[in-house]
């Protein structure tokens, strides 16, 4: 969380100090656009500890990537049993890929993308942005978090706690 936050204002100091677009892009969305994989089902995956992962879905189709599902975080079994649904090879990219990919091994239909391939990359943030980013004014963008801070949810809990 921490990283992200200090990107995202590095981002934003350098474009409203500048004048220049900022454009928010999914992380997810990037990892599948950096891909360059054949066409296909694409599954972003990223650990989020605890048995869950941060993923979203892709078919690339002639070079276009349309979302199949949302980004999401969501127990790894949980997520398994949706894929299972579709009948043919899914990519696995990120580094949940290789988790995932252990998951999936009964239903013999994930692929483990080709190592390069894998990890999140400066070109995949340039085409999700080209094909799907949205200009926003530097000084109101956020982050978009899956789910709440560990700190944030134990907070939560101890607050609920007191109420009961």
């Amino acid at each position: 969380f921490t990283g992200v936050r200090i990107g995202l204002a590095a981002a934003k100091g350098l474009c409203w100090g500048a004048d220049l677009p900022l454009y928010g892009v999914s992380t997810l969305a990037a990892m599948a656009y950096g891909a360059g994989l054949p066409d296909g089902l694409i599954c972003p995956v990223m650990d989020a500890r605890r048995s869950q992962v941060y993923t979203a879905l892709f078919c690339a189709e002639g070079g276009k990537l349309r979302r199949l599902a949302e980004d999401q975080a969501i127990a790894l079994a949980d997520w398994a049993t949706q894929l299972r649904a579709y009948a043919q090879p899914i990519w696995l990219v990120g580094d949940g890929a290789a988790l995932a990919a252990e998951a999936l091994a009964g239903a013999g239909l994930s692929l483990l993308a080709p190592e390069h391939l894998r990890q999140q990359r400066a070109a995949g943030v340039a085409l999700a942005a080209l094909a799907e980013g949205t200009v926003q004014d530097a000084a109101y963008i956020t982050p978009n978090y899956l789910r709440l801070p560990q700190a944030e949810r134990e907070r939560l809990a101890r607050m609920k706690d007191k109420k009961e």
